[in-house]
């Protein structure tokens, strides 16, 4: 049987192939980033240890005599499972439906809902993720106040202290690892060992200022009693 020369011929690339065109026709490269360039990238990727993390001042968090490194709090992670597609599915729109609560604070618990305000006013949407893993995975309704009642410290604490909200949200990407079930312990202890000294709150309390944008968050700490950390009471 005789090749087809039409259809056996080597056929070369069109080099506008790798391009897409905008509307008026002009061609731009479309550039596909790693999974290790996203933001919360997992821990041991090249770019999150490429140079040591700056606090303010110019002060190198190793020479801070307060907490350890965001990187380097180790989160138990919970066992892998497979599931089918319809309970992915299914898994999605849960959270979908849990998120809406929680950003919307209608949960229809008036404890829960006042302590969601409460996180709103402190201005902490990144903990919505991690409050999402909880409340999706099953978390009952007391236990998930404990948790409200240490977030809503932790993050006032850290904003209060002019701590990196790159770091915050680090380490709530890395809290959704928790068990949904049982996250008091893992939860506590990531706090305690990321939150700011008492002497360094007690300062940098005294001198805050509070502009328009973030008035909520004096209304908040004149509601509240957030003077000592509730993960280290007994």
């Amino acid at each position: 049987m005789t090749a087809n020369v039409c259809l056996d011929s080597m056929e070369f690339g069109d080099p506008s192939q790798g391009f897409h065109r905008d509307r008026r026709g002009r061609l731009y490269h479309v550039v596909e980033l790693a999974l290790c360039m996203a933001p919360a990238g997992r821990r041991g990727s090249s770019a999150s240890r490429s140079a040591p993390l700056r606090g303010r001042g110019g002060v190198e968090d190793d020479e801070l005599d307060d907490g350890v490194g965001i990187e380097d709090i180790e989160i138990e992670e919970t066992s892998a499972q497979q599931i089918t597609f319809a309970a992915f599915l299914k898994r999605i729109v849960t959270s979908a439906e849990v998120f809406g609560e929680l950003v919307l604070g209608v949960t229809g618990s008036k404890q829960i809902d006042r302590h969601l305000r409460n996180l709103r006013m402190i201005k902490s949407a990144q903990t919505y993720g991690f409050l999402m893993h909880l409340r999706a995975g099953g978390i009952d309704d007391k236990t998930f106040v404990q948790i409200l009642k240490l977030t809503e410290s932790f993050v006032l604490r850290r904003h209060i202290c002019g701590e990196r909200a790159n770091e915050t949200e680090t380490l709530f990407a890395k809290l959704c690892e928790v068990d949904p079930t049982d996250p008091i312990p893992a939860t506590r202890k990531a706090y305690c060992d990321a939150c700011p000294s008492d002497d360094k709150f007690a300062l940098e309390f005294a001198s805050t200022n509070y502009s328009a944008n973030i008035i909520d968050r004096a209304r908040y700490c004149l509601e509240t009693d957030r003077n000592s950390p509730p993960w280290q009471a007994h």
